[in-house]
């Protein structure tokens, strides 16, 4: 993209003011001047030039207050690029004139938002070459956004959303920083991209689309992680197959690692205090538990149960107890999941059924909540109770839960 508009700010000598515009030739400028240099533009700067580019004056109220002059800068860019239509990569920023505060602060508002920075040097400047740089030797040093060239700022966003589990906006915020970086870069930002869609795709139940993100990117992730970060990833895809592999099949009771992953994704929600989305997921857990032991006791999948899959001679009592079945099956609710269980030929399964019992008042909890049956917000309290419960009753281990690792996405400071 070629460059329409330079920002500059003015002070001291014009010289490298003049050779920054002559670096890039801008059909557009705008001078960032105090009251006492506004003068420099048309009396030093501008004369005797072969161009002259249209041109504006940001004159700063105070240059020695950096703060004010990042506010009155920042605000008097934004509206000078709207009003030329120019886009931040068209534009280059130079830093070299002005009192270090006004200097500073536009280095403060370039670094968000535009690429292109110069500053003008020389090979050799007065009092014992530390002062001014000497006329006629001027040089343009060219240099780009380093928070733009290694997303600096976008990693630690993208990390910070990661540890919150919000994995679609820091995917969004990588792709974002690719286009912006260095082609050195590029990929690596691409291949983090890739594993945040992938831990979005999972926390949405997605994990066929899960599984396939993170293949695509494998090898690259393998290249630009550090190696046991890598190797719990990989596990976690492994981890994400498995599901998939479970839950493809609609008319089957999914297994363990399914059981887990609700767990793992209850944990998610409670850590961003969505607290009525976790014990929504935990329910779910327990109701699968109970349609994973129903399925041994009596071969039944996902909690349809007939008639017939019962001892001849306890049929009655499970009539009984539950009514007529509707088409010759029960299709069970979370009670009556472990409640049925007693008919159970299997002792270590009849002794399952107490599972309710112990669980009843937290799952009330969940029935009372906005997103069930009722208009109470769960909090945090009674999810915490609940988690506890569930996983001592259901013999879930916490270190076997299925966690995304702690990211630290980075790219090299050097390409």
């Amino acid at each position: 993209m070629s460059l329409r508009g330079m920002v500059a700010t003015v002070g001291g000598s014009p010289e490298p003011v003049r050779k920054a515009l002559d670096e890039g030739r801008p059909p557009y400028a705008l001078f960032v001047v105090s009251n006492a240099s506004r003068c420099q533009v048309e009396e030093e700067i501008l004369p005797g030039r072969d161009y002259v580019p249209q041109y504006g004056y940001l004159e700063i109220s105070d240059h020695q207050d950096i703060g004010l002059c990042y506010q009155e800068i920042r605000t008097g860019i934004e509206r000078w690029i709207g009003e030329r239509r120019l886009d931040p990569e068209e534009v280059y920023i130079d830093i070299t004139g002005g009192t270090k505060p006004m200097s500073a602060a536009l280095m403060l508002v370039a670094v968000e938002r535009f690429k292109n920075f110069t500053y003008v040097g020389g090979s050799s400047r007065d009092s014992n070459n530390l002062g001014t740089v000497v006329t006629g030797t001027e040089r343009v040093v060219r240099c780009q956004n380093p928070w733009t060239t290694y997303a600096v700022r976008d990693l630690e966003r993208a990390n910070g959303l990661l540890k919150g589990f919000y994995a679609d906006s820091a995917a969004a915020v990588l792709e974002d920083a690719a286009l912006k970086c260095e082609e050195a870069q590029r990929a690596r930002l691409e291949a983090f991209a890739g594993l945040a869609k992938a831990l979005g795709l999972a926390d949405r139940f997605d994990f066929k689309k899960a599984h396939s993100e993170f293949r695509r990117w494998r090898q690259k992730l393998e290249l630009s992680l550090d190696y046991p970060l890598y190797q719990r990833l990989v596990s976690l895809h492994d981890h994400w197959q498995a599901v998939g592999d479970q839950v493809k099949h609609n008319a089957q009771t999914a297994g363990r690692e399914t059981l887990l992953e609700l767990v793992a994704n209850a944990d998610r929600r409670a850590k961003q205090s969505r607290y009525d989305d976790a014990i929504g997921r935990l329910y779910r857990a327990v109701e699968l538990r109970g349609q994973q032991l129903v399925k041994q006791a009596f071969g039944a999948e996902l909690g349809k149960v007939s008639i017939e899959c019962f001892p001849a001679a306890s049929r009655e009592d499970v009539i009984e107890k539950f009514g007529p079945p509707n088409d010759g099956s029960y299709k069970l609710g979370v009670q009556n999941l472990f409640q049925i269980l007693e008919f159970s030929g299997d002792r270590a399964l009849s002794e399952q059924a107490h599972i309710y019992d112990c669980l009843k008042d937290h799952l009330q909890k969940r029935n009372n909540s906005l997103l069930a049956h009722g208009l109470l917000p769960v909090k945090k309290e009674s999810f915490e109770s609940f988690w506890k419960s569930a996983l001592s009753v259901l013999h879930l281990c916490d270190s076997h839960i299925p966690r995304w690792p702690q990211l630290e996405l980075k790219l090299p400071l050097t390409a």
